[in-house]
């Protein structure tokens, strides 16, 4: 919710020359220690023409008209912002007038109210994830927005991502770092994901590191397949949770005792 708070703001300031942003936070339903949560936040800005709100949420979206040199950005902060919200099982809706500004609506239905004891356990969560401070994660998905998304996702587990577009660049990027664990899409251009872990495997200096595929969809054929090859799989979409039971089950925590880069091709010399 952070994030998607951090966005929403950092948008409507980005697009408010003068006027005003507001946020506002609102509990509804609330029952047997559940509640509706409905957050707002509205601007003054640029606005929105009519005939483009239904598409700003799209990936490399730019306003018509808008001029990237004055107002910036990669065109995915919304894109995010949504599918944050929907991995979060709630919903976005937007109003928008031009000249008048914007009001973006986020709602999640049936939020669970923690109980003191609670967030003390997420308190203690919270320091287990200080545990992988150092860890570093090479991350291939031929989808830039699916990259920004877990980057998203884990960027205060202060974990080093490394991205590849596809697996040739997987290869190209071992040659210069050593990651703890690969997260790889299967299917992705020039080199997949298979491919390049077989190609892995086949190294002495690397057969030993983690390599978790990804998939959209998990047939049983392809699950056996892949399991002569990868560690493990996940199934998209990814979520916050499913990636922390994976760092704890393939990655030590003490990363203390993992050798630098500097070390490790000192020792190896090694090509692909």
């Amino acid at each position: 919710i952070r994030q998607v708070l951090l966005n929403l703001i950092g948008n409507a300031v980005k697009f408010t020359e003068k006027g005003s942003v507001s946020v506002n936070v609102a509990a509804a339903n609330i029952r047997d220690r559940h509640l509706n949560l409905k957050i707002t936040v509205a601007d003054t800005g640029i606005g929105i023409p009519e005939n483009q709100i239904d598409t700003i949420f799209e990936s490399f979206r730019q306003i018509e008209g808008q001029d990237v040199r004055t107002f910036g950005g990669t065109g995915l902060g919304l894109s995010i912002t949504r599918k944050l919200v929907e991995l979060m099982g709630g919903n976005i809706y937007v109003k928008s007038q031009i000249d008048k500004g914007s009001e973006f609506t986020v709602i999640f239905k049936d939020v669970e109210i923690y109980k003191n004891e609670e967030e003390n356990n997420l308190e203690n969560e919270e320091s287990e994830y200080r545990n992988f401070k150092g860890i570093k994660i090479l991350y291939a998905d031929d989808m830039p927005i699916n990259r920004e998304l877990l980057k998203v996702m884990l960027e205060d587990l202060d974990i080093t991502i490394l991205e590849a577009e596809n697996g040739q660049e997987i290869l190209d990027i071992l040659k210069k770092q050593k990651p703890d664990l690969i997260l790889t899409d299967i299917r992705m251009p020039e080199t997949d994901g298979y491919e390049a872990a077989e190609i892995i495997r086949k190294s002495e200096v690397y057969k030993n590191i983690p390599i978790i595929a990804l998939t959209a969809y998990a047939v049983e054929s392809e699950i056996k397949k892949y399991g002569k090859i990868f560690d493990d799989y996940l199934t998209k979409p990814l979520t916050k949770e499913k990636l922390i039971e994976t760092f704890k089950k393939y990655l030590k925590n003490d990363v203390e005792n993992n050798n630098s880069d500097d070390d490790f091709f000192i020792r190896n010399n090694f090509s692909i």
